[in-house]
């Protein structure tokens, strides 16, 4: 039977300090202080390969360790404020203006339209010099 797999609880968060210890008893790497996941705002930890490759606890740490190289562990803090405005956020309010998604028109362009699909106006022809 295959052992239980390791949960954020089985590792050691340290919130003040910023810092998280796998049950192997290694470091890991932050991957940032306020990252959102789902609309939740956490901090997000990362085992180094030089640990996790050769780590004897592997199998009860990774769901598929044949092909996951580190372990990735977030802890999080609770919903994002909602007064956080994203880009998605702004992009909507720009897309809901009167303008709407076809944004200011430029002026028509005064250049000859393009001549795909139709005739070319006839060129005059130049005959190559021959030689007698």
């Amino acid at each position: 039977k295959a052992l239980p797999l390791f949960t954020p609880s089985d590792f050691t968060y340290d919130a003040d300090a910023r810092t998280c210890v796998c049950p192997a008893g290694k470091s890991l790497y932050g991957k940032g202080a306020s990252n959102v996941t789902n609309g939740l705002v956490g901090e997000h930890f990362r085992g180094a390969k030089r640990d996790c490759v050769p780590c004897a606890l592997r199998a009860q740490c990774l769901r598929i360790p044949e092909t996951t190289v580190v372990r990735n562990v977030a802890f999080f803090r609770g919903r994002e404020d909602a007064a956080t405005e994203t880009h998605t956020m702004r992009m909507q309010q720009r897309l809901d203006t009167a303008e709407g998604r076809a944004g200011p028109r430029s002026p028509p362009s005064t250049r000859a339209p393009a001549s795909r699909g139709t005739a070319r106006a006839p060129r005059p022809f130049a005959a190559a010099p021959t030689t007698p």
